[in-house]
Formats: C-alpha cells, structure tokens, sequence
C-alpha cells in the first residue's frame, strides 16, 4: 500500500509539472501571438517565428477556438463571458498535434519521392550493362561517362531525401514525446514507428541496389578493357600480325643463343676444373714416385706390409672356409 501511495504521488507530481511546462509555454506562445497580431494588421508581410505552415500560424492556434479547447470554454461559460479567453494549455495541445500533423504530410511526401526514386534507380541497376556497347571506341566512354553521372547523381539525391526524412522522423519522436509524457499514445506511437520502419526498408533497398550497381559497374569496368584489348588485336592488319610473329620468333630465337651459350660456359668451366684436378693428382704421383725411388728401403717395407696383409686376409679365409664346410657337414649328417 505504502508503495502504491508514492507511486501515485509521484505520477501526481509528473502530471503536475507537465501540466505546468504546458501552461508557461502555450502562455508564452500566447503573448507572442498577441504580439504577432499587432504587428500583422500593419505588416502583413511579418511572419512569426512559430508558424507551422503557411495555412497555419501559432496566433490562429493561441487566439481562435483551437485555443479555447475547440469551442469547449464557449459552450462552458458562453460565448460573450470573460472567461472565455484562449487557454495556454489547449492550445499548446493544438499546436504541437498540427506540427505532427505538418511532419507526418512532409513524411508521406518525402517517402512517395523516395519510392518513385528507388524505383528508377533499381532499373538503372538493371540496364546498367546494356548501355555500354564495346564494339567501337568512342561510344563506349560516352555512354560509360553517363551512365555514371546518372548514377552518382540519383544516388545522391536519394541519400538526400533520407537524410530528410531521417529528420523528419526525429523531429516527429521529439513533438511525440513532449505531447505523451505522461501518458503515452499508442496511436502517435505505432504511426512513428511505421514512418521508421518505413525509412529502415528505403535504406536497406537503396544500399542493396548501390552496391549491386558498384558491383556491376566494377565487373563491366573489367570485361570491357579485356574485350576492347580482343577487339583492338582482332582488327589490326595482317602484316602487324606477321611482324608479331617474327618478333616473337626473334626473342625465342635470342633466349636460345643464350641458353646454348650459358651451358657452353659451363661445360668450358667444368673441363678447366677437371685439368686442374688432373694436374694435381700428376703432381701427386711425381711426388710418390720419387719419394720410393729416394728411400728403396721404404719400398720394401711397404711391400713386406701388403704381403703380411695379404696373408693374413687368406688364413683368414681359409678359417672361415674350414668352419662353413664342418658346420655343412654337421648339418646334413
């Protein structure tokens, strides 16, 4: 209970100052009108400020019956009593219910503009490709230098109009929420959030149509330069062809003297490298030769060592021989 009381205090509260934030602005707003009024009958070129449209004015809103709670005070009190002055509160109600009115008719417009864009825009994308032609050289960058300014241009008077109507769906929340703070309307409230679901689809679309353009742009961009380089070698003359060719035929031509001339210098710098071993191993036997010839004795007992070597490797043998043998013997007794 106790909560449910500061709850209501404090909803009592809100009301109450909303209330009197309505009350001091549609008062000042009032006077403004008068002001405007006086002004208006001798200049009747002054405009106010507060001015929703042109059909419009905040002083028709402050001192007509919009004012007077469309008649309601009239009906009260009569239409000759004192009493029945403008009300700051009603007609501050009025006036910010007209300019959402206001914003919502600049919206419809705004998204009706968008729409018959989007549309012409999403068949540029389609015939984007079938306004190039590259069978000559000259047509093609003009159709191409046009394509693009009619591309770049659409895409940025569309970027243009949401920017607008981005503006236009903030300014609508803002009036929305000054009218619904204390409590808020389901029926402003589900009219805003269809003019933003609106405006998210427009730009979805219109992204998703821009870069499949940009993407289509980038692949016509590609093929056209191969097609033309095609075309270009196509339509050249025989004999440019003919002297390709031998050109060609000289470069194979030149690459194979040098291929044949690297392994020639290859083959010269591996037989150089084979004489130089060769007199090395020369020098080496020279050296050996006359060595033994200075010492015979070391020749004979050079000798004598190969011939113990030898006859130990044949007792050796013959062992092993032996052994082998007995083993067979042994086996197939």
């Amino acid at each position: 209970m106790a909560n449910e009381a500061t709850q209501l205090r404090k909803s009592a509260r809100l009301f109450g100052n909303v209330l009197l934030i309505f009350c001091t602005v549609g008062m000042l707003l009032s006077v403004y009108a008068l002001y405007v009024e006086i002004h208006a009958e001798g200049d009747s070129s002054f405009k106010a400020w507060c001015d929703i449209n042109p059909k419009m004015s905040c002083s028709k809103v402050f001192t007509s019956k919009y004012g007077k709670g469309f008649g309601l005070l009239e009906y009260i009190v009569g239409k000759t009593s004192v009493l029945n002055q403008p009300n700051s509160i009603f007609g501050m109600m009025f006036y910010i219910l007209q300019i959402i009115c206001d914003l919502r008719k600049q919206a419809r417009q705004l998204e009706n503009e968008i729409d018959l864009k989007l549309v012409s825009f999403s068949k540029l994308g389609t015939n984007y490709s079938s306004h190039i032609d590259y069978g000559n050289e000259s047509a093609p960058l003009i159709n191409k230098t046009s394509s693009e300014h009619m591309f770049d241009t659409m895409a940025m008077e569309i970027e243009q109009l949401l920017s607008k109507l981005q503006d236009v769906n903030d300014r609508m929340s803002d009036y929305t929420q000054n009218i619904s703070m204390s409590s808020p309307s389901a029926a402003l409230l589900h009219t805003l959030q269809r003019h933003r679901d609106i405006l998210q689809d427009y730009s979805h679309e219109f992204h998703k149509t821009k870069a499949n353009i940009s993407a289509i742009r980038e692949r016509e961009d590609l093929l056209g330069s191969v097609r033309r380089d095609i075309s270009a070698y196509k339509n050249s003359s025989g004999l440019n062809r003919r002297t390709d060719m031998y050109l060609k035929e000289h470069d194979h031509i030149r690459s194979s003297e040098k291929m044949i001339d690297d392994q020639i210098s290859i083959a010269i710098a591996t037989k150089e490298n084979l004489q130089s071993q060769r007199k090395v191993l020369g020098t080496i036997t020279q050296k050996m030769n006359s060595l033994a010839n200075r010492f015979p004795l070391i020749n004979t007992l050079m000798q004598k060592i190969n011939l113990r070597k030898r006859r130990d490797t044949i007792i050796l043998a013959s062992v092993i021989a032996t052994c082998v043998i007995i083993l067979l013997l042994y086996a197939f007794h």
